[in-house]
């Protein structure tokens, strides 16, 4: 039942492949990623990769093919308010 609640959050905290950690948060009709250390936000959408509820990719919207992959570490039901971690 975890990977519903997963599915339905509106906000995660993500290790991106490279190792940073980034925050990526559910719009109305975009998501957006900031990643600590980096200036500013992305916009796109994410989608949860294959049977895993724990992997997510990031497709950032616009003219350049940007992708980012990554893994949940925790996510919320209220915008960050209060995070459930993921084991």
């Amino acid at each position: 039942m975890e990977e519903l609640t997963i599915y339905n959050a509106n906000a995660f905290k993500v290790r991106l492949d490279g190792g940073q950690v980034a925050y990526i948060e559910d719009q109305e009709h975009i998501a957006l990623m900031r990643i600590e250390g980096v200036d500013g936000c992305l916009g796109g959408h994410y989608y949860f990769m294959g049977f895993s509820e724990h992997q997510i990719e990031f497709d950032v919207w616009g003219d350049s093919f940007e992708f980012y992959f990554g893994t949940i570490l925790a996510y919320s039901h209220d915008y960050g308010k209060t995070w459930v971690e993921v084991e």
